[in-house]
């Protein structure tokens, strides 16, 4: 399998397009960029909950699952709602950041995935 890069040439695997294709052309890529994002999106509603959470200063109850897919609580001010790397995330006042993917609900309202 050939991976095709946007500007017509091919390398022989993901990792040749990693460290070798893009040298030759100047290009600045790195192999985060190559692996898939296992991100699921949040549905729209869900998203525009947290934010108004966040905007309206509410304390916010957050159960989620942390990096081992424990279920984990947490609780306080919502102060971020931002997109990076192609997932959602929360950041809390104490500097925790929760991707949205991973949280089950936020004061009692359930996670959804459907828009």
């Amino acid at each position: 399998m050939k991976y095709v890069g946007p500007i017509d040439f091919a390398c022989e695997t993901s990792f040749d397009l990693a460290q070798g294709c893009q040298k030759e052309l100047g290009l600045d890529l790195f192999m985060e960029d190559l692996v898939m994002n296992d991100y699921t999106p949040v549905s729209c509603d869900f998203h525009d909950e947290v934010e108004a959470i966040a905007t309206l200063k509410q304390e916010a109850h957050i159960v989620y699952r942390d990096d081992t897919d424990a279920k984990a609580e947490v609780s306080g001010l919502i102060v971020d709602v931002y997109a990076k790397d192609g997932a959602d995330y929360l950041k809390l006042e104490n500097e925790q950041v929760i991707r949205m993917d991973r949280v089950e609900s936020v004061n009692g309202k359930q996670m959804s995935l459907e828009c």
